[in-house]
């Protein structure tokens, strides 16, 4: 997974990355940019995972960076970094879905574990994210088989009630005679119409 990191003063964008590509221990790709812009365009073309961006920069600032990557829609984890003076300001962060914040002067540690956890948050939703899909794509392809089998249990599988069920029954003072009749009624009709259906294509 790519990792991109945005500041424009060149001596702490260089640390960061230093800093990164060590506790990442070459896992992931680390890309350091001191403009916006150039990033931006970076991170539309390429998608990465997690974006360690500074909150003031000239032209484009940290929040615009987070409200345009946000718009984009893929999931990206955004980190601000932010100085104490700028902490309020920061907070409109959460609007753009930032996820987490990390304040001047970074400890190279909590920077880690705090890029670690964003890495592990955006590989969590990806793969909830195409489970959801497969799901999705089974449901379409085989809705009228699915629609087939609900049917059939419905209608053929017979209705066991639980304890919990009976009494819940009896407090409404609905005879559970009644429920299976009605169901076992329905059932019957069905199943004679299925015989009907099945002598006129015979």
């Amino acid at each position: 997974m790519k990792v991109v990191i945005i500041d424009d003063e060149p001596l702490i964008s260089d640390k960061l990355k230093r800093i990164m590509e060590t506790g990442l221990r070459g896992m992931h790709t680390v890309c350091a940019f001191t403009d916006a812009q150039t990033a931006l365009d970076y991170i539309e073309q390429e998608k990465p995972g997690v974006i360690l961006t500074d909150i003031r920069m000239p032209g484009i600032t940290g929040i615009d960076l987070a409200k345009q990557i946000n718009q984009m829609d893929y999931g990206a984890k955004i980190v601000f970094l932010t100085g104490y003076a700028e902490f309020e300001y920061a907070r409109y962060g959460i609007e753009y879905k930032v996820f987490d914040y990390l304040l001047k002067p970074v400890d190279e540690q909590e920077a880690i574990k705090c890029i670690n956890r964003a890495i592990s948050a955006f590989h969590a939703e990806q793969k909830h994210t195409e489970m959801y899909q497969i799901f999705q794509d089974y449901f379409v392809k085989n809705q009228e088989l699915i629609r087939q089998q609900f049917v059939e249990k419905l209608f053929f599988q017979p209705v066991i009630f639980s304890e919990k069920q009976m009494e819940l029954q009896k407090q409404r003072a609905v005879p559970m005679q009644t429920v299976t009749g009605i169901i076992q009624e329905t059932s019957q009709l069905y199943q004679e119409k299925m015989v009907l259906v099945q002598e006129g294509l015979s």
